[in-house]
């Protein structure tokens, strides 16, 4: 559905949060050029190190809890993917990260190698549980989900720990060994029996480390809702016996919330407390974790762009840094009220191209494949070819890729030949030379008698007719991700103002989105970080362009 303009921001916290550190990237790769042709390689190297520490930025989110408490089903919900298995018992001491990947698919990551294997999400139990990998006897040092999650994709990085209290004790101990490297820990408890002895000793524990802990007692679907009320009020007295009364509780159904998200159903999400805990969460990324880090990036730029003495380039870019620094301080670019639940429910296929385009292409393709040997044979096509002038001159390329050079040999004479009496006739003649010039010109293969720009249109008139009757016949049929111009030949022909509200909605998401593609991969190229590349960001530069022209052999 899309996004209502009155109460949904176009950017979200995170997408604002993302903006600025572009425009840092921006900065720091201006400075960088400064100090490279003033020969100063100690200064571009804490350039380098700047941009090293943008690219590697995320937010790292520990979930934890006891076994059958709801990890797993809470990071499903909040990413709106029911992906991540559930009910496997019980785990060995193998980590567990989740992050941002164009194709599912799990990394094994083993101690000792700097190599991984690569396996399917439905082969994970194999490695990280007790039954399969007793006691991690396959020295798995962790195991790496990745997932095509919107959220993943904006630098969130989720950790599943092994339980806590585990029979296991290796469990229990790597869990606590990992949580110093957490921005922000989620522990989880259920209402069935919250908080109990090891829950309370490992949130003491994560208190005193001045880690942010967030508390979630997941399971409220079972409950009626005055036992709901007791739940909270118990919740309420162990924080205040343990003096932890400022920490943020969160009562939620994680179940329903990810069969609101999978069914698109927002009365169930709206009641089942998953809203309140995704805006938290992004609220302390995009605020208190988030800004901070910006904040000192900001100012070590500032610090490092004076170290060679100040210029007019230089003063430029510091008049850019400073006013980032005024956006981190207003903070009112972090005000947007989208939740999480919208942008994971919205995935984009952003690898995907134009439709229209491709159809087109595979017209022209086959046209010319056929069209090609008939030309090459046959003194009637040769003539009738000669006669219409040609294909146009990409149709030419074309065919010239596919024809054979004896095929070219054979098939172009005739048109040739007709050229060189068009252009022979006119010499010693009376015409003006802006009248030879004009003949020139309609010898010129053109668009208009071309045969394959012909094929190239019906085909592209099919499509839109077939995209426009897949629309019309249902509410959920899904938006294809079209070039500009066949959006432009696609809108000409719709009539309902809801499908054109829908095509708005999904390509300037699609195109914002590209857009911060490519300054993704511009980032991540400075700071020489080619492993983080996502497929998205790779083909960001085809797509983009696609995009606002269509694929390169559709629009001959």
């Amino acid at each position: 559905m899309p996004s209502d303009p009155t109460t949904i921001n176009q950017q979200t916290r995170l997408q604002a949060y993302e903006q600025l550190k572009f425009e840092l990237a921006d900065v720091i790769r201006n400075a960088s050029t400064l100090a490279r042709e003033a020969k100063a390689a100690e200064v571009q190297s804490e350039y380098q190190e700047l941009a090293v520490r943008l690219a590697e930025d995320q937010f790292n989110l520990a979930v934890v809890g006891q076994f059958s408490r709801g990890k797993t089903s809470l990071m499903n919900a909040v990413l709106g993917v029911d992906r991540l298995p559930t009910g496997v018992v019980p785990l060995t001491s193998v980590i567990t990260t989740v992050r941002y990947g164009t194709r599912e698919c799990v990394l094994l990551h083993y101690e000792h190698s700097a190599l991984a294997r690569k396996v399917t999400l439905a082969d994970l139990p194999q490695y990280v549980t007790q039954i399969g990998n007793p006691e991690n006897r396959l020295r798995i040092r962790l195991a790496e989900v990745q997932l095509p999650a919107d959220i993943l994709r904006r630098g969130f990085f989720f950790v599943d720990t092994p339980g806590l209290g585990s029979a296991i004790a290796a469990n229990t101990a790597t869990t606590e060994n990992f949580l110093p490297e957490m921005d922000a820990v989620v522990l989880v408890t259920s209402c069935e029996g919250p908080l109990s002895k090891d829950e309370v000793a490992f949130l003491k524990s994560a208190y005193r480390q001045s880690r942010k802990v967030f508390l979630v007692i997941n399971k409220i679907d079972l409950l009626s809702d005055r036992d709901r009320a007791e739940v909270s009020r118990y919740a309420g007295e162990v924080l205040r016996e343990v003096g932890m009364t400022d920490l943020p509780v969160f009562i939620l159904s994680a179940r329903d919330g990810l069969l609101s998200k999978l069914g698109g159903d927002p009365a169930v999400l709206a009641r089942c407390g998953l809203p309140e805990f995704e805006q938290e969460l992004v609220r302390f990324l995009t605020t208190e974790k988030s800004r901070s880090f910006l904040a000192r990036i900001c100012e070590r730029i500032r610090y490092v762009m004076t170290l060679p003495g100040r210029t007019e380039e230089t003063e430029s870019l510091l008049a850019r840094v400073e006013n980032v620094q005024g956006q981190l301080r207003d903070g009112s670019k972090f005000n947007a009220s989208q939740s999480v639940a919208t942008v994971a429910g919205r995935h984009l296929r952003l690898n995907q191209p134009c439709p229209v385009c491709v159809r087109t292409v595979e017209a022209v393709f086959n046209f010319l494949s056929r069209y090609q040997y008939d030309l090459s044979r046959s003194r009637d096509e040769q003539a009738a070819h000669a006669k219409r002038g040609g294909f146009c001159v990409a149709h030419t390329w074309q065919y010239e890729q596919l024809a054979s050079p004896r095929g070219v040999c054979t098939s172009y004479p005739l048109l040739l030949q007709s050229v060189a009496r068009r252009l022979a006739s006119l010499v010693g003649t009376t015409q003006s030379v802006p009248e030879m010039a004009r003949a020139v010109s309609e010898a010129t293969p053109n668009h208009t008698d071309c045969s394959a720009c012909a094929v190239r249109a019906a085909a592209e008139e099919r499509a839109i007719a077939d995209l426009l009757t897949e629309l019309q016949g249902t509410a959920d049929a899904a938006i294809p991700l079209l070039c500009l111009p066949h959006l432009h030949s696609l809108l000409v022909n719709v009539r309902d103002v809801g499908i054109a509200n829908r095509l708005f909605d999904c390509h300037a998401r699609a195109y914002e989105e590209t857009a911060a593609n490519m300054q993704r991969f511009v980032l991540r190229q400075d700071a020489r970080r080619r492993d983080l590349f996502s497929d998205e960001e790779r083909q960001a530069h085809e797509l983009g362009l696609m995009l606002l022209v269509g694929h390169k052999r559709a629009g001959a």
